[in-house]
């Protein structure tokens, strides 16, 4: 038994004792290069299989011979170099393995930082000999993590931890060293190892430092307060201004507001800290008052902005001005706004807009009021009438007044006239007079009712709505699918109701005979097409005229080459004896559009707009789209004149 036991603690002693030399592969530092580009630089760049630029890892060695493997992502690629090895991996990677045929492995090395796409990194190994000693038994214990923020994620080896509110988590694991890795979003990633041994539970207390801040914007003025605020041109609040987290760095800060010039700064955002700034913006606008005279109203860029005065702030620019009054030109200028001095400025005075009115009425000697001032008695010529509308009074003693209501306009011959009643004449009187004598009006009117409709006159034309008719005569020239035309219409129109007819000549080509005898050239010949329409219109206008118009055409009728059009004239072909035969042209086309008008019917609708403008002459210059059916568009112009 004594001996059995001896035997046992032999065998465990030599186990204990026993130890395996082998060689040994760890990770003595790992760090960012801030300042080597090598990463991103033509040349030594490289790009992962998602053609984004791949990070890059100096690996620090004198070995060779060294396999790496990145699990899942993958190597994009290495290269052995003098005292190092450079390992291309893609961004986010989080750990690598690394192996040699003699040294053995390191296997699963977790990245402290994170590894972001086109940055430069170092790892520095080192190689040696460890005594590995084997024991007989396994044992495990629990490793105890307790972060903040708790809302991180632990990572124990491969497997990811489940950390509850509190920011607590634990895992049984075998005796041994473990790597670990703590991150959350917005905060600086922590990396590290944890040994596991007999002698108690593992603690590891990790408390992650933020990697973000907040930017404070306050008004330094009152009226500063409502500014707009830009970060990196994002529009993101109004003076004052406090900020949600922003990631640790740089920001471009633009405060903007009316009337003041744009204020820029570059705003460095530390670790858990609050950058406050007081924000003065310089002014960028002048006090500006603008004078008038008291009944015209001041508009600024198309906005009416007050009447005879106006006092406000103006940015630095240029403004146009107009200044408006009822019946007067308006008066515009432009303002120039170089700096922020006060200043005032006098604006010009709108031009009164005169026309002539003439005052008729019978019986004569009538007393005229104008707007209730009396301006004279008729017959009467006043040239000096404001543009506008007025209320004009005829009165006389034994006859009962007339008002009525004018639109004086310019460029035109304003006239009223009134017919005044007799206050003697009763209801129903007739008339008894001789040969040539008038009836006198029939007054049914009360006094409050006694107004006449108001009529402007103008000479022999009347106005506003009176009944016209008329004839004008007119002449056009035009094209056509066909070839040019030529032609004349005669047009009577009923106030606005037109009916014109109207008679085309289309040239639609030449040919010259000769004598195939002596080859002698005689005169061209003309082939026209003689054509007869008739409309029906609307105008629509006084000065400038539309009127859509609907008809009729009739033709073709020929004036001369029936015999070319109907294809009876010989051409010739070198045999014939006819002492007449066609020149050498090219008639294929003109007889082409001959024989299209030949073909259709005698009768086509017709489709029309006619444009016109009327001269102050009375002549009317007008041009006309028509469309016929079948045939196509054609577009006439010329002139009309009444008779």
């Amino acid at each position: 038994m004594i001996y059995t036991m001896r035997r046992v603690m032999l065998m465990l002693l030599v186990l204990i004792a026993t130890s395996l030399s082998a060689q040994n592969i760890s990770v003595s530092s790992f760090k960012l290069l801030e300042n080597d580009l090598t990463a991103n630089t033509y040349g030594t760049s490289e790009k992962d299989f998602n053609g984004e630029i791949a990070a890059l890892i100096k690996v620090v060695t004198t070995e060779q011979g060294l396999v790496f493997d990145g699990g899942m992502v993958g190597i994009v690629k290495t290269k052995q170099g003098v005292g190092e090895v450079w390992v291309y991996v893609p961004h986010g990677i989080k750990r690598i393995t690394v192996q040699h045929h003699q040294l053995g492995v390191l296997r699963d090395y977790y990245f402290p930082i994170p590894i972001e796409k086109a940055r430069t990194y170092e790892m520095v190994l080192t190689t040696g000999r460890v005594e590995m000693v084997v024991t007989h038994a396994v044992n495990k214990q629990y490793v105890f993590f307790n972060v903040t923020p708790a809302n991180a994620s632990v990572e124990l080896g491969d497997e990811v931890l489940t950390v509850d509110e509190t920011g607590l988590a634990a895992k049984n694991v075998p005796f041994g060293t473990y790597d670990y890795r703590v991150s959350c979003a917005n905060y600086h990633t922590e990396a590290g190892r944890v040994t596991v041994t007999a002698e108690g539970r593992a603690e590891v207390n990790v408390t992650l430092r933020p990697n973000f801040g907040w930017i404070k914007l306050d008004a330094a003025a009152e009226e500063y307060r409502g500014a707009y605020v830009y970060i990196n041109n994002e529009r993101v609040g109004q003076l004052p201004y406090m900020s949600g987290e922003l990631k640790s760095g740089t920001y471009r800060v633009k405060v903007a507001k009316s009337m003041y010039k744009s204020s820029e700064a570059q705003v460095k955002v530390a670790d858990n800290e609050t950058t406050t700034m007081n924000i003065s913006l310089v002014p960028n606008f002048a006090t500006v008052t603008l004078l008038a005279d008291a009944e015209s109203e001041i508009w600024i860029d198309g906005e009416k902005k007050s009447t005879g005065r106006w006092s406000g702030p103006l940015e630095i620019g240029d403004y146009t001005v107009e200044v408006r009054k009822p019946s007067h030109r308006s008066a515009s200028d432009v303002i120039h706004v170089l700096d922020v001095a006060e200043r005032t400025i006098q604006l010009k005075s709108p031009t009164p807009i005169y026309a002539p009115l003439e005052l008729e009425s019978n019986p004569l000697r009538a007393t005229v009021l104008i707007d209730g001032v009396e301006v004279g008695e008729t017959p009467m010529m006043k040239t000096d009438v404001l543009v506008g509308t007025y209320r004009v009074v005829f009165k006389k003693e034994g006859y009962k007044s007339v008002e009525k209501t004018i639109v004086v306009k310019e460029n035109e011959e304003n006239r009223l006239s009134a017919m005044l009643t007799n206050n003697n004449r009763g209801n129903g009187a007739s008339n008894t007079g001789g040969k040539g004598s008038v009836a006198p009006a029939v007054n049914t009117k009360t006094k409050e009712s006694s107004k006449e409709t108001p009529k402007v006159q103008k000479k022999e034309a009347p106005k506003d709505g009176a009944e016209r008719s008329f004839y004008a005569l007119g002449a056009t020239i035009g094209y056509s699918p066909y070839g040019l035309s030529y032609g004349g219409n005669v047009s009577y129109i009923a106030n606005r109701l037109s009916i014109n007819v109207g008679a085309t000549n289309y040239v639609m080509g030449k040919y010259t005979m000769c004598d195939n005898k002596t080859g002698d050239n005689e005169e061209d010949y003309s082939v026209q097409l003689l054509r007869f329409a008739a409309t029906l219109g609307y105008t629509w206008g006084e000065q400038f005229l539309v009127t859509p118009q609907v008809g009729m055409v009739f033709g073709p009728s020929f004036i001369a080459g029936r015999k070319y059009v109907m294809n009876e004239l010989p051409v010739w072909d070198g045999i014939t004896s006819t002492d007449r035969v066609l020149a050498d042209r090219d008639y294929s086309a003109m007889n082409s559009r001959i024989m299209k008008f030949v073909d259709h019917s005698r009768f086509n609708l017709l489709l029309g707009v006619r444009l016109g403008y009327v001269m102050p002459s009375g002549i009317e210059m007008h041009i006309t789209p028509q469309y016929v059916i079948g045939e196509g568009i054609s577009v006439n112009t010329g002139i009309s004149i009444k008779f």
